[in-house]
């Protein structure tokens, strides 16, 4: 989520069929356009739990958002405040497994101005949720960039800004167009 003021939200999924150990998962914010870590927190330091169940979800959101969104990252099975949870439209974050990307949202290093904005998404102002279509993604640890832009349209599904419906609450809410799939997802 991407939201007005403070409003900001990251969901993780354990679409893996099994409890995943979050030990060695890290979570690394990129600002702007740097090359270089901003900020990075250990997964299972940063939400408190050790282990993740297979369906459940982590959500990690920024301190100060407000209490639609706090109530409903207690949807998930672990939701916690956190400071890494701090970005506008043109910050890229990696998800890595002991060191390697399994996931990236945007593209490392690189500045898109505002927003990435594709013909159908944008990244500012707006919640995204995995799009149906990708339902098999394991995680894309090419995420996307100006030159790739198709996975930000492909890839996700953007709804109004704010936007909480599902939040944590994986498989809860299905609009029958956009069904909540996936955030960042744990392999």
């Amino acid at each position: 989520i991407e939201g007005t003021a403070a409003n900001k939200a990251l969901e993780f999924y354990n679409n893996s069929g099994t409890t995943i150990d979050l030990a060695g998962y890290t979570l690394e914010r990129y600002d702007n356009r740097a090359g270089t870590a901003s900020e990075t927190v250990d997964l299972a330091t940063a939400s408190g739990a050790p282990t993740l169940a297979a369906g459940e979800t982590v959500v990690l959101y920024r301190s100060g958002s407000d209490a639609s969104l706090v109530a409903a990252a207690g949807n998930a099975a672990v939701s916690a405040a956190h400071s890494i949870i701090n970005h506008t439209g043109n910050d890229a974050y990696a998800l890595k497994r002991n060191g390697a990307i399994i996931d990236l949202f945007g593209a490392i290093g690189e500045n898109p101005g505002a927003a990435w904005t594709g013909s159908t998404n944008t990244t500012v102002d707006v919640t995204l949720q995995r799009a149906a279509a990708a339902t098999q993604i394991k995680g894309n640890p090419d995420g996307f960039t100006t030159a790739n832009i198709p996975a930000l349209d492909n890839e996700w599904t953007a709804f109004a800004v704010d936007f909480t419906d599902g939040l944590g609450a994986e498989g809860v809410y299905v609009d029958t167009t956009n069904p909540q799939v996936a955030a960042l997802g744990l392999t």
